[in-house]
């Protein structure tokens, strides 16, 4: 690879494009010859990359191009001489070219001599600033040591055979850039072509995509067309595919439909060969031939026109090359068997239209179909007979030209609105038409909107119709279009109409080879117009640009079902397709151009019709999955149109790998659509779906239920690995404001995570992302910005590793939820808020509490244990009367009988005693039964109480008893994140008080002003007094409340 060589052949490139733009033509056209001829013998040596074929085909374009309209650019642009640094510097660059060439050596020396004459001629004009009279002093001393340089070079020239492969044949082989015009074709879509066959393109990376399972059964879907199979195109179709049976061909989808209308001038169909003794398709490529007639298709005809114009410019076939069968040099021929095939760019793919030679015609015998003027020319009819077929017949609704030429070219179709919604620089619109047309980079229509008829009668325009832009030029100073009406009559009465006698003048007629009064004898539908009155009486511009500007491309075909996700895409576009798109800019590439295209598949005539799908593109600079439209903030969210094109253009010019996320998006949807999603850029890119990590999915429905708390779940994930990732979406009613909080309980291993939040309150729908999350369990709380809210909610949990998720209720035993969403601790008698009752739980303070119930417990069977032993409680016990003078045992009623917990031996007391009971009266006579039921009751209570202790210890946990550190840790961390969420309240509350007493000063102000100019002096009262002060006091307002 020389990569000098190189670099200096793109800097001469470079130069030329510097001497384009400052309208020096013909220093232009020399350095892009010459740039064009060191690339051409470079790559042709294999000693510069492949790519390079392309800055070749650019050249000679643009050489060619100023070579065959020097003159009219030169009366346009007067070429100036007097600019000595101008014309020096060429001279040198001139002379350098010459220099690099062995038999060119003579012309570099008398070059070089002629700079240095220059120089020192013009050194002698004092009247020169000193900084032009040092380069011009360099300059001619660069000329001199070049000069002696030549002098002294010393020729040798060894002669060594050498044997190189055999160079492969294509254009770039054959072509000679040479200084006179001579015809040259633009880039063509595949420019490496043998003469038979085109060669693909080398694949770039992303360029090199096969197409999946879906999207080719999304191609096959899409090739029913109003009911008929049209079949992706492929080169290898033969000859005798063009044969009919019988020798003649009738197409077995039988004729297309025609309107009420139509059919009322109908007089039957016949074919070409019956209708013209000498059929032809192509006898010349002109667009003002080119007529409409009685079907409805003005922007297919404009569409034609300006191809048609391009192809007579350029010299390249644009639209002519998609008619089949054709000769060995690619040029369509009339088929006897009245066989033809159309190759459309429909539906994300060239597909393949098939016709036969059957017309339409009325009583005169005259064909209904738009045609040229030319008797017997077919390719306007033919063209034009296989897209209405396609759209469902002659009784074709209409579209635009932006469809249309993408249809016929595969051109990138843009869409410049002239209304005030567009906020782009109308004068740099202008500029890049005006620039690009001449290039030969674009085709250009126009179309108006509704007009009443005074504005349609005064304006000679038709409303709702397409008019062909076929030249722009700017003439002293005037920015003027002309423009085509496919009808070929009825045109422009404005500013520079045929019939203006105002704005004419000598020199612009002459520019423009346009005489008035000689248009207005023949009404063409050809006219000139300012582009002040374009902006004014047109609301559309389309323009279609070359697919070749753009050396990589990708594209994705898919569906998109009507049930996935919600009908409006307004508060979410989780469910909506996404795609992520990198670009690759390397350090020399300082800027890369970046289109993207989505086009929706038409398979019926009524998407035309009655078309309800409206579509567009929203751009986010992540590279990853968008659920909220607005967060974070899109770079480009179109408008949503009801065309079946929208394009987006973005502009890269940051160093490095770049990703977009590029999120399909309707304004409603009603239908299930298919689409292609096609990137063209200038840079190496990679376009694919976004992905998604996580693996298991689990989804819970719940109800607010009007009451003040909020439900929470309990998540566990169950990990070997702490670098979990976490997608939780929470749906509601729209009428709900919503938030989701996700806070950390305990971790398998010790590792913190702070508490997580879904951000901002948002009506009806939130989501919370977490990467890197722990293996553990956490609480998620799914609330409401106004508490006591009622209504159902859906709460899905999307996680990389296996996790359990359900609902979470409070123990009764230790707490209770409160009405204002807070709980109640019972331990400690104590009012937490929910999310930090995690760290009140593991706190110090509530286990001191639970010892100290602990404790008491203990206490308590203690104290029952010693009563048991002999001790008598510390209780008052209810007398028993005397039973007369009958002898009672003296320890008879003594509470140590009564003691519930040394049942045995109280039951051996008594029958101690039975012996000294009064004869005759049954043993247990005297037992008091309501004492013996207080003792049974204190029995089961203290041993409910010692139940309760043990249910304590199991949901406490004794591993929580060790997490000291932890948990005050914790706890130290909540309480500073409600300390700074206090600081932040009160630094918005103080703001907001300083803006307000600015306001209230700015007021008084004001208000003393206003005083001070009016006109009764003898008014001496206070400035202030008329001033409401109440109204500026924040207080007073409550703004704080």
């Amino acid at each position: 690879m020389d990569e000098k060589a190189t670099q200096s052949a793109l800097e001469l490139s470079q130069k030329a494009i510097y001497y384009d733009q400052g309208k020096k033509y013909e220093e232009a056209i020399f350095c892009y010859t010459e740039a064009g001829n060191q690339l051409l013998k470079l790559v042709q040596g294999k000693k510069c990359l492949p790519i390079f074929r392309k800055n070749v085909m650019e050249c000679i374009n643009r050489a060619e191009f100023l070579k065959s309209n020097i003159q009219d650019l030169q009366l346009q642009y007067p070429p100036s001489r007097e600019d000595i640094l101008h014309n020096v510097d060429f001279l040198m660059i001139k002379a350098s070219v010459f220099q690099s060439c062995e038999d060119q050596l003579d012309e570099s020396r008398e070059i070089y001599e002629s700079v240095v004459e220059q120089c020192l001629g013009a050194s002698k004009n004092r009247a020169l600033p000193q900084e032009t009279l040092k380069r011009l002093r360099a300059t001619a001393e660069g000329a001199l040591k070049c000069i002696e340089d030549l002098v002294t070079l010393k020729k040798k020239v060894t002669e060594v055979e050498l044997l190189f492969p055999e160079v492969p044949v294509d254009d770039l082989s054959k072509l000679n850039i040479s200084e006179h015009s001579t015809p040259s074709p633009s880039k063509n879509q595949q420019p490496f072509k043998t003469t038979n066959r085109q060669v693909p393109v080398p694949p770039s990376p992303s360029n090199s995509q096969k197409f999946t399972k879906e999207e080719l059964d999304v191609l096959s879907t899409t090739s029913n067309i109003n009911g008929k199979l049209y079949v992706p195109f492929h080169s290898y179709d033969k000859v005798n595919e063009f044969k009919g049976q019988n020798g003649k061909f009738t197409d077995p989808d039988g004729h297309i439909g025609l309107t009420q209308k139509q059919r009322l001038k109908l007089k039957g169909w016949k074919r070409v060969s019956d209708l013209f003794e000498h059929p032809t398709i192509i006898s010349s490529i002109d667009c003002n031939t080119i007529k409409q007639t009685v079907i409805s298709d003005c922007s297919f005809i404009s569409s034609l026109s300006i191809a048609a114009l391009y192809e007579k410019r350029f010299k390249k076939q644009l639209v002519t090359s998609i008619i089949y069968p054709q000769d060995a040099h690619g040029k369509p021929i009339y088929n006897p068997a009245g066989k033809y095939m159309i190759k459309f760019h429909i539906n994300g793919v060239w597909r393949k239209v098939v016709i036969d030679d059957y017309f339409p015609v009325d009583e005169n015998n005259r064909m209904m179909c738009s045609q040229t003027e030319n008797k017997g020319e077919l390719w306007v009819s033919l063209l034009e007979k296989a897209y209405m077929k396609v759209m469902g017949g002659y009784d074709f609704p209409g579209s635009n030209s932006n469809i249309d030429l993408n249809a016929l070219t595969g051109w990138i179709p843009e869409r410049i609105e002239l209304n005030e919604s567009n906020k782009a620089d109308p004068d740099a619109i202008f500029r890049k038409l005006f620039d690009r047309f001449h290039r030969g980079d674009c085709l250009i229509t126009l179309a108006t909107g509704k007009m009443t008829e005074e504005m349609q009668k005064r304006s000679g325009l038709v409303e709702t119709h397409a008019y062909a832009v076929i030249d722009i030029r700017s003439v002293e100073n005037k920015r003027l279009l002309k423009v085509k009406n496919p009808w070929t009559h009825s045109r422009w009465k404005g500013n520079f109409s045929e019939k203006d006698k105002l704005n004419w003048t000598t020199k612009m007629k002459s520019a423009l080879v346009y005489e008035p009064e000689v248009a207005a004898t023949k009404d063409d539908g050809i006219f000139w117009i300012d582009y002040e009155s374009v902006r004014h009486f047109f609301d559309v511009i389309y323009v279609n640009w070359n697919a070749d500007l753009f050396p990589f491309t990708s594209v994705y075909h898919a569906t998109w079902k009507q049930d996935t996700g919600p009908i409006r895409d307004v508060y979410t576009v989780g469910d909506n397709p996404q795609y992520k798109l990198t670009v690759k800019l390397n350090e020399k590439t300082t800027a890369a151009a970046v289109w993207v295209l989505l086009t929706r598949h038409i398979t019926a005539i009524d998407d035309f019709a009655v078309n309800k799908e409206f579509i567009t593109l929203i751009v986010y600079e992540t590279g990853q999955k968008i659920y909220i439209p607005t967060n974070p903030r899109p770079i480009s969210d179109g408008v949503r149109i009801n065309s079946p094109l929208y394009l987006c253009q973005l502009l890269d010019t940051k160093p490095g790998i770049n990703n977009y996320t590029l999120v399909v998006a309707q304004y409603e949807k009603t239908n299930t659509i298919n689409y292609s999603l096609r990137v063209f850029s200038t840079t190496d890119i990679i376009l694919e779906p976004v992905k998604l990590p996580y693996t298991i999915t689990k989804t819970t429905r719940g109800n607010w239920d009007g009451s003040e708390k909020h439900p929470v779940m309990k998540l566990v994930l169950h990990s070997k690995t702490d670098d979990n990732s976490l997608f939780m979406e929470l749906k509601a009613p729209k009428q709900f404001c919503v938030n989701l909080e996700m806070n950390q309980h305990s971790s398998d291993r010790t590792i913190f995570l702070e508490t997580k939040s879904s951000g901002a309150y948002r009506p009806g729908y939130t989501v919370l992302t977490v990467e890197k999350v722990p293996a553990g369990t956490y609480y998620v709380k799914a609330a409401t910005y106004t508490a006591g809210e009622k209504g159902p909610y859906i709460l899905r949990v999307d996680s990389t590793c296996k996790f359990d998720f359900d609902p979470m209720s409070l123990n009764p035993m230790i707490a209770k939820q409160k009405p204002n969403g807070n709980i109640q601790c019972l331990v400690c008698n104590a009012e937490v808020k929910p999310k930090i009752w995690t760290a009140h739980v593991n706190g110090k303070k509530h286990r001191e509490s639970i010892e100290k119930l602990k404790s008491s417990a203990q206490k308590r069977g203690k104290e029952v244990g010693q009563s048991s032993s002999g001790e008598p409680p510390n209780k008052r016990q209810k007398e028993i009367p005397k039973q007369g003078p009958t002898s009672l045992p003296t320890d008879f009623f003594d509470e140590e009988d009564s003691t519930p917990f040394r049942k045995e031996d109280s039951k051996s007391a008594v029958s101690n005693h039975t012996g000294n009971l009064i004869e005759g009266v049954p043993a247990g006579f005297f037992d008091d039964k309501r004492l013996d039921g207080n003792v049974k009751e204190t029995r089961e209570r203290n041993a409910e109480l010692d139940a309760e202790y043990e249910r304590w210890k199991e949901e406490i946990g004794e591993e929580q008893m060790d997490q000291d550190a932890k948990a005050e840790e914790h706890e130290a961390a909540v309480q500073r994140e409600l300390e700074l969420e206090r600081i932040d309240e009160q630094m918005a509350a103080l703001k907001k008080l300083n803006d307000m007493e600015i306001q209230k000063e700015k007021r008084i102000n004001q208000a003393k002003e206003r005083r001070l100019k009016q006109e009764e002096p003898e008014d001496d009262s206070d400035d202030d007094e008329d001033i409401d002060l109440d109204a500026l006091d924040w207080r007073a307002k409550n703004i704080f409340s």
